[in-house]
């Protein structure tokens, strides 16, 4: 096959500049890497539940790779070079390179993404919340064991990593009732944000809301308020966070 033959002889021809063009490949990659590693690597750890997380990782770790296993495929090709085996030297470079701009791609691609929920456990009580809610376990609630997740109050169904979000969620607690004296209300009020909770099916609910300072509801109620009294903001948030509840025979192990 005369194009086969011709094929290897222009590699032999060049293989002195493809091993050079190999060792020059190696800054421009070790740039890329160290630049995606800050990046991507402060983005991964302030996003841990984020689903994109594996794909992101396997990009940082491909990138990571190509400068440093590219140093290994110059050095190889340098060797088959000098000691006169010049196509080897030019299948050498072509190959690792290949496998690296059209591998890497496929790599990332093909991993799966993180999981679409994570299991929480309230006061014996299950709750499956989706990644974009950003369930962080919080081991510092008042009454034990909790977790905190981060809503739009104007759409409850969006989480901090929805469009249409984003900046404007705000934390919500999800903590046990072991409190007798727990109410309805507003409490802690700061100038000009208040702490309020809402507290039903053994749970205590908690979440900042901006009040005017003329809000007759500014104090806390001296008994629990029945769900039909709370505002609209209440309610939606509440059949939210109830809507991530589940039975525990269906509820999976912890992620």
């Amino acid at each position: 096959m005369p194009d086969v033959q011709a094929f290897k002889e222009f590699l032999t021809r060049k293989a002195h500049w493809l091993v050079v063009l190999s060792w020059l490949m190696i800054l421009p990659t070790a740039y890329y890497a160290f630049a995606l590693s800050m990046v991507s690597g402060s983005w991964v750890a302030h996003n841990s539940l984020h689903q994109d997380i594996p794909m992101a990782t396997t990009r940082i770790y491909v990138a990571l790779a190509a400068p440093a296993f590219g140093l290994i495929a110059a050095i190889v090709a340098s060797i088959a070079n000098a000691a006169g085996r010049r196509l080897a030297a030019s299948v050498t470079v072509i190959v690792y390179w290949f496998t690296i701009f059209l591998g890497g791609p496929i790599c990332v691609a093909l991993t799966p993404s993180g999981p679409q929920s994570y299991d929480r456990v309230v006061s014996g009580q299950h709750f499956q919340v989706p990644w974009h809610y950003r369930p962080v376990v919080d081991f510092v609630v008042p009454n034990g064991f909790g977790f905190t997740a981060y809503v739009c109050l104007h759409d409850p169904r969006l989480g901090v990593y929805d469009e249409g979000c984003r900046s404007a969620a705000i934390q919500v607690t999800v903590a046990p009732d072991a409190d007798s004296e727990s109410q309805n209300g507003l409490n802690r009020c700061r100038r000009y944000v208040c702490r309020r909770r809402l507290v039903t099916q053994g749970v205590v609910i908690d979440y900042d809301t901006t009040v005017p300072d003329d809000d007759p509801d500014k104090e806390p109620p001296s008994a629990q308020a029945y769900i039909s009294d709370w505002n609209d903001v209440d309610r939606r948030l509440l059949a939210v966070v109830l809507s991530w509840k589940v039975e525990t025979s269906t509820a999976r192990p912890d992620q």
